[in-house]
């Protein structure tokens, strides 16, 4: 008696973890908070979910690695699904320069930056705005739509490369 209790209590504990992977795995199968293909962070991992099954998740990221959470750690953790509602997102960049500028100006030559990109669309309401000022410094926000979170990166250079060319041929300088 007393050896299959032990031998139950035993099996017991060593079939909770894939119990709650399990049961992990059905509540998300039916909650579906993202599917195949979508791109992803699942507690500060990023990445397109490659594959789903009753036990793990299995995310491909930017750096091409494999990346395998148990359903049980992703039914606990904070999901962002870049993939929906729609592939469009919104992304900000941000640029401190001296307070001896005029704002109206740096936002001007901002706005500008994206119009000259093909691939690159402005946020219609905040496009170019002012986010603090503070210790002689303002800090500018320079808001875009992302058509697709795999060119996050990408779009981003191209986004901060134009603005220093564009800030840099109006004299206007990015402090060290």
């Amino acid at each position: 008696l007393v050896t299959s209790t032990v031998a139950s209590a035993i099996i017991g504990l060593a079939l909770q973890d894939t119990l709650g992977n399990f049961i992990s795995g059905i509540s998300l199968q039916v909650e579906a908070p993202f599917s195949v293909d979508d791109w992803v962070e699942i507690d500060g991992i990023e990445g397109t979910v490659v594959r789903q099954n009753w036990r793990t998740l299995t995310l491909l990221t930017r750096e091409n690695h494999r990346v395998m959470l148990t359903n049980s750690t992703i039914a606990k953790g904070k999901i962002i699904n870049y993939s929906r509602p729609t592939n469009r997102q919104i992304q900000t960049v941000y640029l401190t320069l001296s307070e001896s500028y005029s704002p109206n100006l740096v936002k001007e030559l901002l706005v500008e930056t994206v119009m000259g990109l093909a691939d690159v669309k402005l946020h219609p309401r905040l496009r170019a705005h002012v986010v603090s000022m503070q210790d002689g410094c303002v800090t500018y926000g320079l808001s875009y739509w992302l058509d697709d979170y795999s060119d996050k990166i990408i779009v981003r250079d191209k986004v901060l490369t134009r603005a220093w060319f564009n800030l840099h041929r109006a004299g206007i300088h990015i402090p060290d």
